[in-house]
């Protein structure tokens, strides 16, 4: 199996939480991964598009 990278162990960790019935966990993290990779104005969008209320603020 080839060496996992960032990208993969993050996607891993949202897959997880999603998995273990923690979807609000899993939507944080995916939303933090946006951020860290386009900025908080994309994270802020994907958020707005989603009506996540708690990351309109």
């Amino acid at each position: 199996m080839p060496d996992m990278t960032s990208a993969d162990r993050r996607l891993r960790v949202v897959v997880d939480a999603a998995r273990s019935d923690k979807p609000a966990q899993a939507l944080d993290l995916a939303l933090a991964d946006i951020q860290d990779r386009y900025g908080a104005d994309a994270a802020l969008a994907v958020a707005r598009v989603m009506k996540y209320p708690n990351k309109l603020d």
